[in-house]
């Protein structure tokens, strides 16, 4: 396999994957210690047991900006609204909604007799409850930040006041890493360690660093004005009566339980554990595209990367095909926007533009800036191997143009300290970005000069999408968001560098499993056989 992959990188890279891997192994070795061996009892009768890469940092997932989080979270609780399977917005707890006053009030009707899994009935209260509690603690707070009250109604109305007329609430409340409600009598006074919601599956037990249980919730309100489950939403039923998420930070372990079948399913595996389940005769391994995109940030208020022709030199440094083969061997798509070409409401022609593969304009433009050589470092996370092969495909094609760059390896966290920071100091740091259903979460989100990840500070771009967060024209916020892009593609704060498929295994026991490009696993209408 490595040899046919080999044959097909761009011969100006020159770059093996074999050396990639090996390389990012003794980086990844030198910051994270595995345990030998895990062993689980045999899945028996209806329980689905899931092999997870990491621990929930915290349960709440109000609070949680954890991938993992969320997997399992979209079993438990569910918003007000939520995405189909074409990504689009549709009714969940509420029935429909109203937009009135131009985009400023919306007025949500609810479901009847919705239970939460303590028994008490969904109502509008609890809605407030949620949103005001979002707006307070959730890491997309930002999404809310235009909500000025939250009104009741009567027990199955409620209403969301904005500050200035939006588009973009009913995408901030469907997620889909956010936006749940719980209910009001929830103790608000600090971290919710047993999330109660109105789910398909409730909350049974966890074991931190081992595994985090779900029963079947008996009194669960299947929503039948749906034929079937669509997206993260529709007719939705548990038709396994557990769910087990079992904490496996190794891949290789996650990859042999599921062949032993001590899994059912293992989220995440690393690319060797990916391919060689395919000759597997116990389970198969299932590619799903994937929405998240890996970004590269360069530090706009650092020198040299403050240097516009400096950033150019970046984006004309890098093969971005020969990245992405070398990185996730072909388990993706190179991709210079910050919108998935899926994402076929808001994507248009324009965001098909690319950063040209050109190392002498890169030298060119290099030689414009006051960099000398300097040792410059690039900031990663080492729980992910495609980030730490992105990293090092970077550090020699940089390198091949003059710059001197060092990886560093840290945790999750550790990197999202760095480049997050409020007064960023890097370079170079790499994240990943999950799926953004609305292009305000990344347009505005991530860039707009007031919540910037780098303190990206552009007049002629914030106008842009302020504008677009305003307008009720989708198809003029179309064109809006085409033209941000076109400013990011010249001024290079950041570079989308490709979308990453998401590698997970199946057991052949398991039926009714649909892929998603969101990361998000559904096991709602899913059967195990065995």
């Amino acid at each position: 396999m490595a040899d046919r992959f080999d044959e097909r990188l761009s011969p100006a890279a020159r770059i093996r994957r074999r050396d990639v891997l090996k390389g990012a192994a003794a980086l990844a070795a030198t910051a994270v210690v595995l345990p030998a061996r895990y062993s689980f009892a045999q899945a028996g009768g209806t329980r689905l047991l899931v092999g997870v890469h990491q621990d929930l940092p915290i349960p709440d997932a109000q609070m949680s900006r954890a991938m993992v989080t969320h997997m399992v979270m979209k079993h438990v609780v569910e918003n007000l609204v939520t995405f189909d399977e074409d990504y689009e917005v549709i009714p969940q707890l509420a029935k429909s909604w109203d937009v009135e006053d131009g985009g400023k009030r919306y007025v949500f009707h609810l479901r009847e007799n919705v239970l939460f899994h303590n028994g008490k009935t969904l109502d509008a209260g609890d809605v407030k409850w949620s949103v005001e509690r979002l707006r307070e603690v959730s890491p997309s707070k930002g999404s809310y930040s235009g909500i000025e009250v939250v009104n009741v109604i009567d027990p199955l109305t409620a209403e969301i006041v904005l500050k200035e007329a939006s588009p973009s609430l009913p995408a901030a409340l469907a997620g889909p890493f956010g936006g749940y409600i719980m209910p009001k009598d929830l103790d608000a006074n600090g971290t919710i360690m047993k999330p109660i919601g109105t789910g398909p599956f409730e909350w049974v037990d966890y074991q931190p660093g081992r595994l985090l249980a779900l029963k079947k919730f008996a009194d669960y309100s299947v929503d039948d004005s749906f034929d079937g489950p669509t997206g993260l939403g529709g007719k939705r039923q548990a038709m396994v009566d557990e769910i087990e998420f079992r904490v496996v930070p190794d891949s290789s372990a996650r990859a042999t339980a599921l062949e032993t079948g001590e899994l059912d399913f293992a989220l995440l595996l690393a690319l060797n554990d990916f391919e060689r389940l395919a000759g597997s005769s116990r389970a198969k391994p299932i590619e799903e595209p994937g929405f998240e995109s890996l970004v590269l940030w360069l530090g706009v208020t650092t020198a040299p990367s403050d240097d516009l022709n400096f950033r150019r030199a970046i984006a004309a440094a890098l093969d971005y095909e020969t990245l992405m083969q070398a990185s996730v061997a072909g388990h993706g798509s190179v991709n210079n926007a910050f919108l998935h070409p899926e994402l076929r409401a808001w994507y248009s022609a324009p965001m098909d533009a690319r950063h040209a593969y050109d190392p002498e304009l890169a030298k060119s433009l290099l030689a414009k800036t006051a960099y000398d050589g300097e040792t410059l470092t690039i900031h990663v996370s080492n729980s992910t191997e495609y980030s730490l092969n992105a990293a090092l495909v970077i550090q020699q094609m940089l390198g091949e143009v003059g710059i001197d760059l060092e990886v560093h390896p840290v945790d999750s966290a550790g990197v999202m300290s760095i480049v997050y920071a409020s007064e960023p100091t890097y370079n170079f740091g790499m994240t990943s970005i999950s799926g953004r259903m609305d292009p305000d979460q990344v347009f505005f989100r991530r860039l707009h000069s007031s919540v910037a990840v780098n303190a990206y500070d552009n007049p002629d771009y914030d106008a842009i999408v302020e504008k677009a967060r305003a307008s009720m024209d989708h198809a003029e916020r179309v064109k809006l968001y085409a033209q941000a892009q076109g400013i990011v593609m010249d001024d290079v704060p950041a570079i989308v560098l490709f979308n990453v498929s998401f590698l997970n295994g199946i057991s052949n026991a398991v039926k009714g499993y649909k892929p998603n490009a969101l990361g998000l696993p559904r096991f709602w209408n899913v059967t195990v056989q065995k």
